[in-house]
């Protein structure tokens, strides 16, 4: 609990702004996403087979080298 504590920024204006506009950019759909894993951009594909065919997600564009995916929410 003290290293949360110990690493949190100073609760001011300008941090919450910042806080704001991530939360923003982290559901925009249309915003650019990064792998966090690898850093490359990631990709809004369909999945072609399996228990979720038809669905929409988000994989790496590095792909097949880096597999992280991400579901829409």
């Amino acid at each position: 609990m003290a290293q949360i504590q110990s690493g949190r920024l100073e609760t001011t204006r300008k941090t919450n702004r910042k806080h704001v506009q991530q939360l923003q950019a982290r559901s925009d759909p249309s915003a650019v996403r990064k792998c966090p894993k690898c850093g490359s951009a990631m990709v809004l594909r369909t999945a072609k087979r399996g228990a979720n065919v038809g669905k929409k997600f988000w994989g790496c564009s590095a792909f097949p080298k880096c597999r992280i995916v991400q579901n829409i929410k």
